[in-house]
């Protein structure tokens, strides 16, 4: 189900502007969120990230107006991902903006199904490298073909998904999520410098690690310190936990891995 919020039509719901810069240029963002039993996980948090990354676009989004459209219950399940995207609107042709339309706001809902933590993942390290210098790498905008590509080329080669370092080596991402690891008892995830998005589960995990034993360190990592790690773990909003059972042929335990599933589904509600 997809709701649109464009203060230029008539009202939300209205069509959708075939000349918005968003569908034209992948000018915009948009932040993707855990829907269970009609409460959205970590609201607050996606909100949050979702003003910073329009800001860095120099869209200005009203609070308000996202809290609105987060709460919009369009319909009633169990569970639920819900993606809200903001673009710039529509705009007339070429690349600089010449209009100060609000921007729109696209609310979609898909259905999931009650889900375990995934099995282990088995992941090859990309061609593509990550610009750490581009705002893209650290904003979560619309613009994801480098991921589409790096993800299409490790499921043929035989693979779950793909990794991708930086222009200097240093580990940054999956194609749809944020990369952590575990060595003995420090749980490492990369620094946004590195050309990472900011994770708002990977923030979670790092704040309640110490439950489980473990300390939070965000440090640049190669791909020969992630070898050396006893677990390695995929994050995102809608999987959660996700181990990784290999990395350039290197297998890695999942122990640590079951642990912080089980914290982060029972901070967004889900019960076993």
């Amino acid at each position: 189900m997809i709701w649109f919020d464009q203060p230029s039509a008539t009202g939300p719901g209205g069509e959708f502007d075939l000349s918005d810069r968003g569908l034209l240029l992948a000018d915009g963002v948009f932040t993707t969120a855990l829907v269970v039993k009609g409460e959205v996980a970590f609201r607050d948090q996606h909100i949050t990230r979702l003003i910073r990354d329009a800001g860095a676009l120099g869209l200005a989004v009203q609070r308000e107006r996202l809290e609105a459209v987060f709460d919009e219950q369009r319909i009633d399940v169990d569970l639920a991902a819900l993606r809200v995207t903001v673009t710039r609107g529509a705009g007339e042709r070429g690349l600089l903006p010449v209009s100060n339309a609000p921007p729109t706001i696209i609310q979609s809902f898909n259905r999931m199904e009650s889900f375990v933590m995934a099995s282990p993942k088995r992941i090859m390290v990309s061609d593509i490298r990550r610009n750490e210098s581009s705002p893209t790498s650290r904003h979560k905008t619309l613009s994801y073909t480098d991921n589409v590509l790096a993800l299409k080329h490790a499921r043929i080669s035989g693979f779950d998904d793909c990794l991708f370092l930086n222009t200097h080596g240093y580990i940054t991402c999956s194609s749809a999520a944020n990369v952590l690891a575990i060595f003995g008892d420090e749980i490492c995830a990369p620094p946004i410098d590195d050309g990472v998005l900011p994770g708002v589960t990977t923030d979670f995990l790092m704040t309640v690690a110490s439950e489980v034993g473990l300390t939070g360190h965000f440090k640049s990592m190669t791909l020969s310190d992630l070898q050396s790690a006893n677990e390695v773990l995929l994050t995102n909003s809608l999987r959660g936990v996700v181990p990784v059972a290999t990395v350039a042929e290197r297998h890695f335990g999942t122990k640590r891995a079951s642990e912080l599933f089980d914290l982060w589904r029972a901070a967004v509600g889900l019960v076993r």
